[in-house]
This record gives structure tokens, sequence and C-alpha cells, in this order.
């Protein structure tokens, strides 16, 4: 709820480009650390896709989609998995959005 509000408010003031990243857990960082003691979790594959989908539905069309999801540094990932395959995150986002009929602009409040 806290992604979509937050693209929500991206989308009212109407930005230039936007940049949509997916959290994911580094070596050597705090937030492994807090993994490693089972207290962080990251999000889904779907849990992302869904809330990177909503994100760029609530994107005005004028608005450039810069990014949708991020880069660990070869070697560097620990969780989740499923973020180490880009093409298959960008994959799910679009089949997601065709599947809902979402685009870009199309839940624009």
């Amino acid at each position: 709820e806290d992604a979509k509000r937050t693209a929500e408010y991206i989308s009212s003031i109407r930005p230039f480009g936007v940049k949509i990243h997916s959290i994911y857990v580094m070596r050597g960082t705090k937030l492994a650390k807090m993994y490693e003691e089972k207290r962080y979790t990251p999000p889904t594959l779907s849990e992302f896709v869904e809330c990177a989908a909503y994100a760029v539905s609530v994107m005005p069309t004028d608005t450039v989609i810069h990014r949708l999801t991020g880069d660990c540094p070869h070697g560097m990932l620990v969780a989740p998995e499923w973020n180490s395959e880009k093409s298959c995150v960008i994959g799910a986002i679009t089949d997601y959005m065709a599947k809902n009929g979402m685009s870009q602009g199309s839940n624009l409040k």
C-alpha cells in the first residue's frame, strides 16, 4: 500500500521521468544482515510485479519510465533470486499488465 500511495503522489506532481526499482539484498549490507537474521523478507516476484504494474498504470502517459527493475552487481545478490533475471521480471510486468488490461496512465486519477 505504501508503494502504491507513493506512485500516486509521484504521478500527481507529473514528473518528466521516473525509475521503478526492485529492492534486493546485496552482500555486505545492513539489509543482508537483517535478512540473515530473519528480520527482513524481500517481496515476492508477484508482489513486486503487482506494485510495478500499478505504478506504471498511474503515471501520466507523457512521463518517461526510465527503469522497471534494478540490477544488483554481479555476484552480490543475496535475495530474492528472481531479481537476477531482469528480462523475466520485465516480461512478468508486461504480461501482468496485458492480462489485467493495464497500460501507462490507465489508472490515472
